[in-house]
Order: structure tokens, then C-alpha cells, then sequence
């Protein structure tokens, strides 16, 4: 279940769940760089600046991540993601 104090730096980085798959998708020199600011905002301007294929992976997780995250928070059934 989904923690009512959650927030998108836990949903997307900080959470213990989510930070395996950034490894597994060889993304975790990015993450490193994204866990140490301090807003949404700032973690977005950093996503126009990566080549092409990272950015695709890194959109993709993101969306996966959501997707699950509003899986468990309406008390479905989610699986954990799949790379």
C-alpha cells in the first residue's frame, strides 16, 4: 500500500523498491545525480539533456513506476515491474 505522506521523490527515487530497477536498466549514474535535488522541477530539466535512448528508458520507468504505484494505491492487485 501506498503511504499517505508519499511523495514523488519517494515514488520515483527514494523508495527502497524503485531504486533496483534503475540499476537493473543501467540508469544508476542518472539516479545518483536526480536523488540529490531538492525539486520535481529540477529533476525534469535534467531529462531533455540525455541522449535519446536513456531518456526513452528513463520515461518508461517513470511511467511503470507510476503505473504500479496507482495499481497498489486503489488496492488492486499490482506485480512488481518486469525489465
Amino acid at each position: 500500500m501506498v503511504r499517505l505522506n508519499e511523495d514523488g521523490g519517494h515514488c520515483f527515487l527514494k523508495c527502497k523498491f524503485v531504486k533496483k530497477y534503475w540499476r537493473a536498466i543501467n540508469l544508476e549514474k542518472i539516479y545518483l545525480c536526480l536523488v540529490d535535488l531538492d525539486s520535481a522541477k529540477q529533476v525534469a530539466s535534467q531529462i531533455p539533456s540525455l541522449d535519446d535512448d536513456r531518456k526513452s528508458l528513463l520515461v518508461s520507468l517513470l511511467r511503470a513506476r507510476w503505473d504500479v504505484r496507482n495499481k497498489a494505491n486503489a488496492w488492486t492487485r499490482c506485480f512488481p515491474l518486469r525489465i
